[in-house]
C-alpha cells in the first residue's frame, strides 16, 4: 500500500502505528511485522539523522517510520551505498546490520548467502547495482514483511450511518450511509452484519434485530437523535 501524502507517524498501541495526512485524517497499520507497520522493509534504525534525511516521518521501537514502502526501500538501498557499508565485506555488513546483541547473526548470514548466492567475503564496493539490489531484497525478506490490517479514517467515515428516517410511529426505517446512500432497515442490518457498515446489530427483547452506533463518549451520533 503506497501512501505518499503522510506527514507524520508514531506508535499508538501494541503492534499499531498511526499515520497522519496533512488534512488531519489518519490511517492505522495494525498487526503484521514491525517492518510492515513502519513501511520500513529493512528495519532501518531511527538513531541519528540518516533515516530523517531519507524521508522518515516518525519512529517506533527504535526504528524509523517512512511515509510509504518505496521511501523505506530507497533508504535501505542508500544505507548500503554509504562509505561505512561499502568498505565492508557482506559478512561484516551482516554483523553490523544484525548484531548478536539482538539477532541470530549466524543464521542471518546463512540466509543472506542462500537468498543472494553471493560470496560473503566480497566487499560491497565490488557489487553491481543488481547484486546490491539482491542483497537489499534478502535483508527485506529476513526482516519480514508480514502484512496486518489497515484502517483508513476517511474510509471509515464513508461507512458510518450519518442520517436516519422514521415512520409515523417514530421507528427508524431508513438509514443513510455515504458509501451506499439510503438503505432500508433490512438492507442496513445485512450490510452491518457483513462488516460493510460501521454499526452494531443488536436484538430487542422481543427478538427483533435493529442497529445502534458503536459506544463512544458522545450521544450526538446516536441513531435516535438523528431523525
Amino acid at each position: 500500500m503506497s501512501q505518499g501524502n503522510f506527514v507524520r507517524a508514531k506508535e499508538t498501541g501494541h503492534k499499531e502505528v498511526t499515520y497522519w495526512r496533512a488534512d488531519g485524517s489518519s490511517v492505522r497499520f495494525i498487526g503484521g511485522s514491525r517492518a510492515w507497520r513502519n513501511q520500513n522493509p529493512g528495519n532501518v534504525i531511527s538513531k541519528g539523522n540518516f533515516a530523517k534525511n531519507h524521508g522518515a516521518i516518525g519512529t517506533a521501537g527504535g526504528f524509523a517510520i517512512f511515509p510509504n514502502y518505496e521511501t523505506g526501500k530507497a533508504a535501505l538501498f542508500s544505507l548500503l551505498k554509504t562509505k561505512e557499508y561499502q568498505s565492508l565485506t557482506i559478512d561484516k555488513v551482516v554483523e553490523r546490520y544484525a548484531p548478536k546483541s539482538s539477532n541470530d547473526t549466524r543464521r542471518y548470514k546463512v540466509l543472506v548467502q542462500k537468498f543472494t548466492g553471493l560470496d560473503l567475503n566480497r566487499k560491497l564496493s565490488t557489487l553491481s547495482d543488481d547484486e546490491l539490489e539482491r542483497l537489499a531484497k534478502a535483508i527485506e525478506r529476513i526482516e519480514g514483511q508480514d502484512p496486518g490490517k489497515i484502517i483508513d479514517s476517511q474510509e471509515s467515515e464513508k461507512k458510518k450511518i450519518s442520517a436516519v428516517r422514521k415512520n409515523k410511529k417514530g421507528v427508524i426505517n431508513k438509514y443513510y450511509v455515504a458509501e451506499f446512500g439510503w438503505l432500508s432497515k433490512s438492507e442496513a442490518i445485512e450490510l452491518a452484519s457483513q462488516g460493510k457498515i460501521d454499526a452494531v446489530v443488536a436484538t430487542s427483547r422481543s427478538g427483533n434485530a435493529y442497529l445502534r452506533t458503536r459506544p463512544d463518549q458522545t450521544a450526538l451520533n446516536n441513531l435516535e437523535v438523528m431523525g
